[in-house]
């Protein structure tokens, strides 16, 4: 019967993207990843040049 008028900070609102929450949801995913690299940074350069064509 009676409809609610919406207002501007309320259609702001309901397209607001919280940044904060999925920068650090982002890092908390990568982190990881780059961890594993950097401790497996010796052996990956150990296999590529033990693999390479003799020329």
């Amino acid at each position: 019967m009676f409809r609610k008028r919406w207002t501007t900070e309320q259609k702001r609102g309901a397209r607001h993207t919280a940044w904060s929450a999925l920068t650090a949801g982002n890092v908390v995913a990568v982190l990881p990843l780059v961890a594993a690299f950097v401790l497996a940074q010796r052996h990956f350069a150990a296999t590529m040049s033990s693999t390479g064509l003799k020329g």
